[in-house]
């Protein structure tokens, strides 16, 4: 199971990955909003300005439509450290019904499904909305299925207006 992966110490989490993504969860965090990052960027499938579009557009979409406390930006383990800078930046994250953001460098490497069961381990009664964009993302769903509310990622008109058009 996952919590023997990490029980046995097959998997190494930092105390300071560990202490950012429990608190996360604590408190009056019910509801976050967990984004798997993309290559699109490094894959050449977009420009930088345009995959930082692409997150924008999207955040603002969601948000419209449901209320979190909290955007987990969690990087693709092959992003560029300069990218997930400015999409710290750049990305307007934070709406008068979200309260905060993250994107933390150092959860990039672990998988999506420990993430979660580490949020989970402070708070079981946690809601996780979580775009299904990869197969990590609908594991996770299936492995956390009364906490995960799965949620559309991009879709067609989002890919067609920023992504390379030989990729679509």
């Amino acid at each position: 199971s996952i919590r023997d992966i990490i029980q046995n110490n097959l998997i190494k989490i930092d105390i300071s990955t560990y202490d950012f993504l429990l608190n996360i969860s604590k408190n009056d965090n019910r509801k976050i909003l967990i984004f798997p990052g993309t290559t699109f960027y490094e894959t050449k499938r977009t420009s930088l300005e345009k995959e930082i579009s692409l997150y924008n557009e999207y955040f603002k979409f969601v948000a419209k439509k449901i209320e979190f406390n909290t955007i987990l930006f969690k990087p693709h383990p092959g992003s560029y450290k300069e990218k997930l800078r400015l999409i710290s930046e750049r990305t307007n994250l934070i709406s008068p019904i979200n309260n905060a953001k993250s994107i933390y460098q150092d959860i990039s490497n672990l998988p999506l499904e420990i993430v979660v069961d580490l949020l989970l381990k402070s708070n079981k009664n946690l809601k996780i909305y979580l775009p299904i964009c990869s197969s990590g993302s609908f594991s996770t769903c299936m492995i956390f299925a009364n906490n995960i509310y799965p949620l559309k990622a991009f879709g067609r008109k989002l890919i067609k207006k920023y992504i390379y058009q030989n990729y679509v």
